[in-house]
């Protein structure tokens, strides 16, 4: 909880030294593993983050919330075909999780592959309709390409969507593991 408190309060380095030390105590609680790999993302060190979340995935393999997490570290650290294949496992894992289909949508975007990343956002959206990330890549990628229409259409739904809780499927991913 002490690390929990630091991380909300805006101090990464703090939270570490109290998730290191559970992990030291308890080196299977996902849940210290998970806020690690957060907090090292936040400090921007992803090797770090990566080694503390795929230890929370050993543990929890295919939880949504650490692969949600390792597909940003994946993405800042432009490693298109690790986040393709967290989200192909990710949906293998879990058919209905959205967000998946937005990791592979940003590793299509890394190599530069705007339509296919189109594509992906929109089978996310097929998922769930206010899935605000991928509502925001899908208006996203036409503004680009000079489609002002299509594009503002997206953004006039992405703020309604903003506003609700679009982790709602988290909580049923997550009860459906074995």
């Amino acid at each position: 909880q002490l690390g929990v408190s630091a991380l909300q309060a805006g101090d990464p380095r703090a939270a570490i030294v109290h998730f290191e030390a559970t992990l030291a105590l308890q080196p299977n609680y996902y849940y210290a593993s998970r806020d690690l790999g957060r907090a090292h993302l936040d400090l921007g060190d992803l090797d770090s983050a990566s080694a503390a979340l795929c230890h929370g995935l050993s543990l929890r393999p295919a939880d949504p919330w650490l692969a949600d997490l390792l597909a940003d570290v994946h993405f800042e650290a432009r490693r298109p075909d690790a986040l393709e294949s967290l989200g192909k496992d990710l949906l293998q894992a879990h058919p209905l999780h959205a967000t998946a289909h937005y990791h592979i949508a940003r590793a299509h975007l890394l190599r530069g592959q705007e339509q296919a990343a189109l594509a992906s956002a929109e089978q996310g959206l097929t998922l769930d309709p206010a899935h605000f990330q991928c509502l925001f890549l899908s208006a996203r990628i036409p503004h680009a390409q000079g489609q002002t229409a299509t594009a503002c259409a997206q953004l006039q739904t992405a703020p309604r969507t903003a506003r609700s809780p679009h982790d709602h499927p988290l909580p049923r991913l997550a009860r459906a593991e074995p």
